[in-house]
Parts: structure tokens; C-alpha cells; sequence
């Protein structure tokens, strides 16, 4: 066959069969944008949820990091940095409530209480030591984080032929 002979005129077959074709290609790669686009939406859904929980993890191994820094700060209880890491420490702790260890708060405690009778800012932080082993006195809270109140106990006699009355807890919200 001779390239000088070729017809560049398809015929009307052809010329269909052509446009069917670039349909086709063009349907495919729509999917395989649409695809893509999944694909990308997806991890960006992934990443999302992984830094969430690298952030939770980073919250909770702070967490068991608090005795050390409080014990630390505790070394030199006349330095105000010291003083204010404490007061910050302990904040954190309460608000977590995971409690500090009571050892730690005695030891660090009795430092700042001894600097206390020079130093004002000792005092405060002497106080807030002080008040939060108060606060490791009290109930803890139940896993939702609700402090226990005692329990209320109910007395009463069986009538006969009568049933036994259904007792049952109301939300505070929800008592009148």
C-alpha cells in the first residue's frame, strides 16, 4: 500500500465509530478523575482522624509527665517560673482528673511551705497545694466525670396482694 494513495476522507461508518470511541476514552477519564478525587477526599478524611489521635496520645503522655515536672519545679521553690509551673501543673491536673500522686504533692507541698515565710508568691503557691490535696479528699468521679452524692435508701413494707413499688433514678435536669 502506498502512503501517497491514503484517503483522508473516512467514511460515514468510520466517522462513527470515531466519535463512539472519544466518548468512550472521555467517560473513562472522567471515572478515573472522579476516582482520583475519592481517592484524595478519603485520605484527607484519614489524616484528619490520625492527627486527632496523635493529639490525644500527645494529651495523655503529658499526663504522665506531670509528677515529674512538679517535682522538678519543686527542686527550687524560690524561683517564680517554679512557682508558676507548679500553680499551672496542678490546674491541668485538675481539669484532666487524673490525679497527681499523693506522694508528690506532700514532697513538693512541704518545699513551698517552707519557702512560704519569706516569700508571698511561695504562699499563694503553697495554698494552691493545699487546696487541690483537699480536693483528692472527696469522692472520686464516677467514668463520666460526675462526683458520687450518697445514695439515697428506701424503706418500706410489702402489702399484701399489692406489687412491690418500681423505683427508678430522674435526672436532676429533669426533676422538678
Amino acid at each position: 500500500m502506498d502512503c501517497a494513495n491514503l484517503e483522508l476522507n473516512p467514511t460515514s461508518e468510520e466517522s462513527e465509530m470515531a466519535g463512539v470511541t472519544a466518548a468512550v476514552l472521555e467517560e473513562r477519564v472522567n471515572n478515573h478523575i472522579k476516582f482520583f478525587w475519592a481517592v484524595i477526599a478519603f485520605l484527607v478524611v484519614w489524616m484528619g482522624g490520625e492527627t486527632a489521635l496523635l493529639l490525644t496520645i500527645r494529651s495523655d503522655v503529658s499526663v504522665l509527665t506531670r509528677p515529674d515536672k512538679l517535682a522538678a519545679a519543686a527542686t527550687n521553690p524560690k524561683v517564680p517560673a517554679n512557682q508558676a509551673k507548679a500553680v499551672e501543673i496542678i490546674a491541668a491536673s485538675r481539669k484532666s482528673l487524673k490525679p497527681l500522686p499523693q506522694s508528690v504533692i506532700e514532697q513538693a507541698g512541704k518545699r513551698f511551705v517552707d519557702v512560704a515565710e519569706n516569700d508571698a508568691m511561695a504562699w499563694n503557691t503553697a495554698l494552691t497545694f493545699v487546696s487541690y490535696r483537699t480536693t483528692l479528699n472527696t469522692e472520686p468521679p464516677d467514668e463520666r466525670g460526675n462526683k458520687f452524692i450518697e445514695a439515697t435508701t428506701y424503706v418500706y413494707d410489702d402489702v399484701p396482694g399489692r406489687a412491690r413499688p418500681a423505683l427508678s433514678n430522674v435526672p436532676h435536669s429533669r426533676s422538678s
